[in-house]
């Protein structure tokens, strides 16, 4: 019998142990980036008060952002999931899919956990593995899963949460038995988006789900080769019948993308491409073109966090001088892939008879470190951004993780 779990931990393990320098360094900017994020979030009243409560179990994982009170490793995961995610600015693989928000907290709440210190490397390597467990099912499962109304996050964080809890666990034997279980809790539909704020809770609880999993699968449960890949599984349930993705060429951190505008990451070349524009006056007609799978993604309602329309509404009335523009709800929306998988092109007709074509990219993939030190700035101002780098820097020379995080993790 095929048991995509124990061959998916293994795929993933191994790529974390052979990682190079390139992959640790990646990994810790990553780490990084994601951390400014949950601080940013965590100043904003809304979301700092509805991270507390679900932080109130006590316990020994820090909250980012507070210099008082701990909780338990389930409660930090999901009180610094749900900061990281608010406010969508989060790391993202093939468009769809934001890995960091379920690796990154549980990584930090048992690295508070451990009875030693974890090293920066082992620390390092357990984000790689659980990258390469998010990267693979979310390459099965896009764009299938999605179109079917399916929200692929949701669906891959059981998982990958539970691959790094299981890496840094006491017994990372039990990591195929963990992903077994984490697989039966996988789901949560696209339809989060309509209206509200289950968009940004949802990857958190879901996270918490791959904790528990792990944890139990230490204890000595298990679950079924069939849960992931076999008949009536998560693979099957979600795409019809698809067997799990091979591994990529690359370790999937060296992937990612990372946005400098909090919106969907196939709305980050439509944010930039206005930004740099240098419009003024009133706008007749607008149309945005944009590949096609943006362009059914989600609820595409103008009001919608994710609505391709009402980013460019949004992105019209951020610039510097007034822009009369056209309601969301009048944009045209076009799609077609010949503008890359990251590419925008909006078309501008203006009162004045001028017209404009601007074009975006939003590929950051190719982030290195000057550009992860001017993101963190850009973040947090320049003194909270040269933590961040420090904090890459310590992980980079594999010190332990708990006194970097000491000097990072403060408000």
């Amino acid at each position: 019998m095929n048991d995509a779990a124990a061959n998916l931990w293994a795929d993933a393990t191994e790529v974390a142990r052979t990682a190079g320098p390139e992959a640790l360094e990646r990994t810790a900017r990553c780490a990084a980036a994601a951390i400014a994020e949950m601080l940013v979030a965590g100043r904003d009243p809304r979301w700092r008060q509805a991270a507390d409560r679900l932080a109130e179990d006590i316990g020994p994982a820090r909250l980012v952002g507070r210099d008082d009170g701990r909780s338990s490793v389930e409660g930090a995961t999901a009180a610094n999931a749900l900061l990281l995610h608010a406010n969508l600015a989060d790391d993202t693989y093939l468009t769809a899919a934001h890995p960091g928000v379920m690796i990154v907290p549980p990584a930090l709440a048992l690295a508070d956990s451990s009875p030693a210190s974890i090293d920066g490397g082992i620390w390092l390597r357990a984000l790689i593995a659980g990258y390469e467990v998010a990267g693979a099912m979310a390459s099965t499962l896009i764009p299938d899963a999605s179109r079917a109304g399916w929200r692929v996050t949701a669906a891959i964080a059981p998982l990958a949460a539970a691959t790094v809890t299981a890496m840094l666990g006491p017994d990372p034997a039990r990591g195929p038995a963990a992903l077994r279980l984490a697989a039966a809790t996988a789901g949560g539909v696209l339809s989060v988006f309509d209206q509200g704020d289950a968009w940004r809770l949802q990857p958190a609880i879901a996270a918490v789900q791959g904790v528990q999993a792990a944890r139990a699968a230490a204890g000595g449960l298990d679950g079924s080769p069939e849960t992931i890949d076999g008949e009536g599984g998560i693979i099957e349930m979600l795409t019809s019948g698809r067997r799990l993705s091979g591994a990529a060429d690359r370790p999937v951190v060296m992937g990612l993308t990372f946005k400098r505008f909090p919106v969907p990451m196939y709305g980050q070349a439509i944010c930039a491409a206005i930004e740099g524009s240098g419009l003024s006056g009133e706008i007749s007609s607008m149309t945005v073109t944009v590949p096609e799978f943006a362009t059914a993604y989600a609820a595409q309602g103008a009001d919608s966090v994710t609505s391709i329309a009402g980013i460019a509404a949004r992105a019209l009335s951020d610039l510097p001088d007034p822009v009369i523009g056209p309601r969301a709800d009048a944009i045209e929306v076009r799609g077609c892939d010949d503008v890359g998988p990251h590419g925008a092109l909006v078309d501008i007709e203006m009162a004045d008879g001028s017209s404009h074509s601007l074009q975006g990219d939003g590929d950051t993939s190719d982030w290195g470190a000057p550009m992860f030190d001017r993101h963190y700035a850009r973040l947090l101002g320049d003194e909270c951004g040269r933590r961040m780098s420090g904090l890459a820097a310590d992980l980079i020379e594999s010190r332990f993780v708990s006194p970097a995080l000491d000097v990072a993790l403060a408000p």
